[in-house]
């Protein structure tokens, strides 16, 4: 029994020993320092760093790291620790290349990003005014490309600078809008020519009358220093496409040399947008051409038997200094004989349309010297003004270029009007095409202004052909080729189209004072089918009352805006001053004030199939005055009440429009009424009541006004209007808080506002009720403190059991911007 009993006793303990062991944890082995360190750094060379966020992590990482490697210094672990170092400084010179090349760079990036936002933004919040100056438009312009230039994103850069570009193109064309249209400068070119630059498109007419002379601007040699400047004899006026520059330029031989006083005689010349007449001009300019001409290019005819030289400037090719100094080929051969001796100054002559080019006739080149490039020296090209050319002597390279030409091609036949069809080539033609329609008898082309296109005029049965039918076109020839084209079969369309121009808009404009209604149709319509019409319909009246027109005829309109040459246009324009009623007998009718709502007869134009216009309904306003009212003298904060804002003007306006709140914006502000306080001829005030509080800060702030005419159409509707204009906040002082009214004593009661307060007289501001009777009192500012009113009771109160203050009748209180306190009946506390 001991046995077994020794035995359960040792079993047991075995047991729990194993038991013991099985259950309790294994002590880690301790990391040696080199272990340690390796392990720190291994984590720092690891480590993904991708934002400021990771650096700055890493960067603790790195010093714990550091701080185990500085733990070796047994000599064994020299080597290590030396290699451990290293590992840290690329790994932390890594980090610190990524955080300047990326992190860095996309904040600045960032930065330089929302710089060019913030600027076009601000910009665009700029109004352009009258008084806007192209000077401060390019300084604002050079600005924003300084900021534009810090951003590294092609992509954005781009996207800026055409916003950028767009900015100041939108600025520097409302500049010109709003200018009054003037004379912008007079400058000489050269010798031969000088121009006069208008800041707005005017009317060709009113400076180049039907034969192609100058009118209405008048050139005068002026005696300087006793020196009488040259007579440049009969000036050739030419004027820009964009209708803004006039060109003039001297007659042939003669120059300009000296003074010259310009003047643009006063309402005399138009610009196309509203009729308004261009200020009077007078000015001078001074020629003194010193400039030395220099050769820009050459060109050739079709043939490749005359070369045209391009000078800088005009020249003249008369004087007896100019020759040709040698001629020889580039190839190094001779020159054929017939060559030597027929090429020769001779073959050079001014060109009689365009004074900067010298016309070469190549016809005296032999054959041998044919489609060989010769090197000619000439010497003595001079300007109108003397100035020899430079180089001098120049040297150019002529080639008579004889070699057989491709054929010209058919781009396009079709049927062109409801009597022609075109013909168009890709090249020019030496012979004319012969056209046959239809299997009909082949008819010899004419040219047209453009010399790849010929036209052939319909007999009357072919003007009646109708749908696909075959066109023959042969023997035509362009210069230099094999032989003439044989016969080329199109398939043309001849069903004509049969849709009617339309009338897409008009605008009533007056023209040297007469006024006439402009027509823009959607196509082309030919002038010689311009016809009289007739127009119908109502006028309102500006005392409200609506009058039935009778029915009335205007003569033929004629082309608006168009080079006198013109023979088709989109637009045209109707005399409104020539108008006669349609019942017999004819008599004028005179266009009163008020909106015409009409109709425009049907078949006044026609395009070039014959189709007559639509009718077509219109309206247009006739004022008294063809003036636009003047914009608003001022835009202020009334004196006594920034919840007011006067509007001033120097004109009587008309009351409707003046009291149309929608006519008046104030940035940020909400004008909830408008009202005309005084209208008569010394001018019109108008005040607009702002909403309490919606100026909740003082300063600058963006205004218009639009819309708003003279009393009884004295004046047409103003231009819109905008400007930056100072505002006084108006935002009204209140109680400071739920217990802002408190009785601090048995007799006395404080009332406490947000901002100090301004009391206009020493009357009474508050009156005290307890239980609906009135109690005696007085009040005044705290001395102190300017936000708070002590209101002296005359009897002391037990409680403040129905106790209520109320705002008096002669209530003043404001603050210091004069903004009205606001007070309802409050109920006193503790």
């Amino acid at each position: 029994m001991a046995f077994n009993k020794n035995k359960k006793i040792v079993t047991t303990a075995l047991t729990a020993a194993m038991v013991a062991s099985a259950v309790a944890p294994v002590a880690a082995a301790k990391l040696t320092p080199a272990q340690d360190a390796t392990k720190a750094v291994d984590g720092y060379y690891k480590l993904s760093v991708k934002t400021k966020a990771d650096v700055s992590n890493s960067a603790k990482v790195k010093k714990a790291a550091l701080a185990k490697v500085a733990k070796l210094t047994s000599k064994k672990d020299a080597k290590l620790k030396a290699s451990l170092t290293a590992k840290v400084a690329k790994k932390s010179a890594a980090i610190n290349k990524y955080y300047q090349t990326v992190i860095v760079a996309a904040e600045n990036e960032a930065k330089a990003i929302a710089a060019v936002d913030a600027f076009l933004k601000a910009a665009a919040q700029v109004p352009v005014t009258a008084e806007t100056t192209k000077e401060q438009v390019e300084k604002a312009y050079a600005d924003v490309l300084a900021l534009i230039a810090k951003v590294k994103t092609e992509a954005k850069k781009t996207e800026f600078k055409a916003a950028a570009d767009k900015m100041k193109a939108d600025a520097l064309a409302k500049i010109e809008e709003l200018a009054s249209p003037k004379v912008a400068s007079v400058t000489a070119i050269n010798a031969s020519q000088i121009q006069v630059t208008f800041n707005k498109q005017v009317l060709e007419s009113d400076l180049i009358d039907g034969a192609g002379a100058l009118k209405n601007v008048t050139v005068t040699p002026q005696t300087v220093d006793g020196v009488l400047a040259s007579t440049p004899g009969t000036l050739k006026p030419v004027l820009s496409e964009d209708g803004k520059t006039l060109t003039l330029t001297t007659a042939t031989g003669a120059k300009f040399n000296g003074t010259y006083s310009v003047v643009v005689a006063k309402n005399t010349v138009k610009i196309v947008k509203d009729g308004s007449y261009v200020g009077a001009f007078e000015g001078t300019v001074a020629v003194s051409d010193s400039v030395r001409p220099t050769l820009t290019g050459v060109t050739y005819n079709a043939a490749g038997t005359v070369a045209y030289l391009a000078f800088s400037e005009s020249v003249t090719t008369l004087d007896a200094d100019f020759s040709l100094t040698s001629v020889s080929r580039t190839d190094g051969a001779a020159l054929d004989a017939t060559t030597v001796a027929g090429f020769t100054k001779a073959d050079f002559t001014l060109s009689a349309t365009k004074r900067n080019v010298i016309e070469v006739s190549l016809t005296d080149i032999a054959a041998a010297d044919a489609n060989k490039e010769l090197n000619v020296n000439l010497v003595g090209v001079k300007d109108e003004a003397g100035n020899l050319i430079s180089p001098n002597p120049v040297s150019v390279k002529l080639t008579k270029d004889t070699t057989v030409k491709a054929q010209a091609n058919i781009v396009s036949v079709k049927r062109a009007s409801a009597t022609t069809v075109e013909v168009a080539f890709d090249k020019e033609l030496q012979t004319a095409p012969t056209v046959a329609i239809n299997g009909g008898a082949g008819v010899l082309a004419s040219a047209t202004g453009d010399s790849k296109v010929y036209e052939v005029t319909l007999t009357a049965p072919q003007q009646a052909l109708t749908g696909i039918k075959d066109v023959a076109v042969s023997a035509w020839n362009a210069y230099n080729t094999a032989g003439a084209a044989g016969s080329v079969t199109k398939i043309v369309d001849f069903t004509v189209e049969k849709t009617a121009p339309v009338i897409e808009s008009t605008q009533l404009t007056k023209i040297g004072n007469v006024n006439y209604l402009v027509v823009n149709f959607n196509e082309e319509v030919t002038l010689a089918d311009l016809a009289a019409g007739t127009l119908t319909g109502t006028v309102s009246k500006p005392n409200g009352d609506l009058v039935a027109i009778p029915t009335v005829n205007f003569s033929a309109a004629t082309f608006h805006n168009q080079p006198l040459t013109a023979t088709k246009s989109k637009t045209v324009k109707i005399n409104l001053d020539t108008l006669t009623t349609g019942v017999a007998p004819a008599v004028a009718y005179t266009l009163v004030p008020g909106t015409f709502n009409v109709k425009i007869s049907s078949g006044i134009a026609k395009d070039a199939f014959g189709n007559a216009s639509a009718e077509k309904a219109t309206s247009f306003t006739v004022s008294t005055s063809t003036a636009k009212l003047a914009a608003p003298t001022s835009f202020v904060s009334k004196a006594t009440n920034p919840s007011v804002a006067v509007v001033t003007f120097a004109d009587k306006v008309d009351v409707a429009s003046a009291e149309t709140v929608a006519n008046y914006s104030i940035e940020g502000a909400t004008i909830t009424a408008a009202k005309v306080i005084t209208n008569s001829a010394a001018g019109a005030t108008v005040e607009l009541t702002l909403a309490s509080g919606s100026v909740n800060h003082e300063g600058v702030r963006l205004v218009s006004v639009k819309n708003v005419k003279g009393y009884a159409d004295s004046f047409a509707a103003m231009n819109d209007y905008s400007a930056i204009k100072s505002f006084t906040e108006n935002v009204a002082p209140k109680l400071a808080g739920a217990t802002a009214v408190k009785l601090t004593s048995t007799s006395t009661i404080v009332v406490d506002f947000d901002e100090n307060l301004v009391d206009a007289s020493a009357g009474t501001d508050f009156d005290v009720y307890q239980n609906g009777a009135k109690i005696g009192s007085a009040s005044a500012l705290d001395g102190s403190d300017a936000s708070k009113v002590i209101i002296t009771l005359t009897a002391p109160v037990s409680s403040t059991a129905g106790l209520v203050v109320k705002a008096a009748s002669t209530i003043d209180l404001t603050d210091s911007k004069l903004n009205s306190v606001v007070f309802t009946d409050t109920a006193v506390s503790n």
